[in-house]
């Protein structure tokens, strides 16, 4: 019967972390996830929060918790902060280098309040990235007027006012 759970196609997850029992197999409990007996409920929730919330911390029914970054399991909250913390930060990262690549002109920030890189204020122009020399960005990036604006026609005005 166990070897069943085991070969069945998707292979066998208890439907919570409750064990079953085998009418077999008397008295013994198992906690199946995917085919295999974790042998206890807390290992069986751990391997599902791997699976189906892998990243924050959990509390077991055990009382203990369990501290998850991108499926891996940590011993701390602090090293699962700091792992959740280095991946947002090279999102952030990507998310700049895409802005650059589009050739984005301004001012752009990731995400306001994100750690390192996602809440710093990058100026960028013709896919340059000036960070947070603002100073810099304005003597490099900002383009003269055309020459009607200093002619005053009033239908671009927008173009020269920055209207």
């Amino acid at each position: 019967k166990t070897k069943a759970k085991r070969e069945r196609t998707p292979p066998y997850t208890n439907p919570s972390s409750t064990s079953i029992t085998i009418t077999e197999c008397g008295a013994k409990q198992f906690w199946f996830y995917e085919g295999e007996d974790a042998g206890s409920q807390v290992a069986w929730e751990k391997l599902f929060y791997k699976a189906n919330n892998p990243t924050g911390k959990q509390t077991l029914s055990d009382g203990s918790e369990l501290y998850l970054c991108l499926g891996d399991e940590y011993k701390t909250e602090a090293l699962m902060s700091k792992c959740i913390n280095d991946n947002e930060e090279a999102l952030c990262e990507n998310q700049i280098n895409e802005k650059l690549a589009e050739n984005y002109n301004g001012e752009y920030v990731p995400r306001s309040g994100g750690p390192g890189p996602c809440s710093s204020v990058n100026w960028m122009c013709d896919g340059k990235n000036y960070e947070t020399d603002k100073t810099s960005y304005e003597e490099s990036c900002n383009k003269k007027p055309p020459a009607y604006c200093k002619e005053g026609w009033a239908k671009r005005l927008n173009e020269c006012t920055g209207a």
